[in-house]
């Protein structure tokens, strides 16, 4: 089975465009699941961080880190949190 990772980043204001990429998502991997391939999809919404040591932030930044696919919906801006989690996945592309 191939599991592949990916972390949707968007700001709050797009919840609707999440749900439906997860909807997305969810499609897919009924239409692979013969060929075993499994879309593993991590969204802010759905981390638990209330055992973090240190802000929420970090945490979404190691699923980042550990991910193969770095997506990012933006609309009319881009949010503090959200240009940290696209320099993270990019520092992580570079580096691989």
């Amino acid at each position: 089975m191939q599991h592949i990772k990916l972390f949707l980043a968007s700001s709050n204001k797009l919840k609707a465009e999440r749900q439906q990429f997860e909807t997305e998502i969810s499609r897919k991997n009924k239409l692979w699941h013969d060929q075993a391939v499994v879309l593993d999809l991590d969204i802010w919404e759905d981390l638990t961080t209330r055992m973090s040591l240190t802000r929420s932030q970090d945490e979404y930044n190691k699923k980042i880190a550990e991910a193969d696919v770095f997506v990012l919906l933006a609309c009319n801006k881009v949010g503090m949190y959200t240009a940290e989690e696209f320099e993270t996945a990019f520092g992580h592309f570079k580096d691989k």
